[in-house]
């Protein structure tokens, strides 16, 4: 019955994936029965809530409400005014508080009464992707991941996202380029029995 999961996880949508011994890959829907969740948590009425309702949120109440994660996860900066110029953050899309980590010289974001890392905000997402993927496994916690990375990721921001899997109760076997992720889905897609389709 092992299991592992798969996660494409962008800046603005995330896709899961699940391959357990005896099946095929499956992609998993989420709560919304859609297959693609979009990467944004949101804590209107101090209640924590993510995808769809999430993005609701956020034209209702965008201060309290995190987007676009991976480009700032894994990210260095001295000063609140560096993140801002670094992101090119306006307050229209991140009316938030931001501050610095001065031991680890990375950005915390301050939202409603909470004050997150980005690697704690991350493994917020990456939890509610564990919830998903169970209710597609029976039930069962799926803790096996390969995550996708975009192909300029450095030391730092890989060893971010592999510190925010750990915190979610993830073990990360594999973290995969996007080029090289989307080459193995091609391969499964071609029968070299059939001609391709031009």
């Amino acid at each position: 019955q092992a299991a592992i999961m798969g996660i494409d996880f962008g800046n603005q949508f995330i896709k899961v994936a699940l391959m357990r011994t005896g099946k095929p890959v499956e992609v998993v829907v989420n709560i919304e029965s859609q297959r693609k969740t979009t990467n944004m948590m949101s804590f209107h009425e101090h209640v924590r809530q993510f995808s769809g309702t999430a993005l609701i949120h956020s034209s209702k109440n965008p201060s309290k409400v995190i987007g676009f994660l991976p480009a700032m996860l894994g990210s260095h900066c001295q000063t609140d005014e560096e993140i801002q110029k670094q992101f090119g953050l306006s307050e229209s899309f991140y009316p938030y508080e931001w501050s610095v980590n001065a031991t680890r010289q990375s950005p915390m974001v301050k939202v409603g009464d909470y004050i997150f890392g980005m690697e704690e905000a991350v493994s917020h997402v990456l939890n509610y992707l564990n919830r998903v993927a169970a209710n597609a496994n029976d039930g069962n916690s799926v803790r096996d991941v390969v995550i996708t990375i975009p192909w300029n990721s450095n030391n730092r921001q890989r060893q971010a996202l592999i510190d925010a899997a750990e915190i979610a109760g993830f073990r990360v076997k594999l973290l995969a380029h996007e080029t090289s992720a989307a080459a193995l889905q091609r391969s499964m897609d071609f029968d070299p029995k059939e001609p391709e389709k031009q």
